[in-house]
């Protein structure tokens, strides 16, 4: 059965083009997770900086819990779980609200929450069983 050379030109034409979409198709998807893991890598370090910007330099103990705290985005981005690393990012945003709300709430009195008085003089005996 001869082939149509019609249809051969055709074949080659679309092998010829497949060829390069599949090259562009390639290097965009490389240039796009390129582009997506620099900007993870980027908002981890600014999360990293803004908790080194914002340690209390008068306490070592709370610097150091601040810049481990704020250092966990950073070192996720290390791992090969992009959902780790997305997950590790929402968790900076939220150490950064949180340091940006606290100013906020030293001004709040917390005496004005009602809570149950303290009632330990109670004993109960469970040997002679449950009433």
């Amino acid at each position: 059965m001869k082939k149509d050379p019609i249809v051969e030109k055709i074949h080659k034409i679309i092998e010829k083009y497949a060829a390069k979409f599949q090259r562009w198709v390639r290097a965009g998807v490389r240039r796009l997770i390129w582009g997506e893991k620099r900007m993870r890598w980027s908002f981890a370090a600014i999360i990293f900086l803004f908790g080194v910007i914002t340690i209390d330099l008068e306490s070592l103990k709370w610097s150091v819990l601040g810049i481990s705290l704020f250092s966990i985005p950073l070192l996720l981005q290390l791992t090969n779980y992009k959902e780790l690393h997305i997950l590790a990012l929402w968790g900076g945003f939220f150490f950064i609200f949180q340091s940006l709300l606290s100013p906020f709430l030293k001004n709040i009195d917390f005496n004005d929450f009602k809570t149950l008085q303290p009632n330990m003089h109670h004993i109960v005996d469970v040997k002679a069983g449950i009433p």
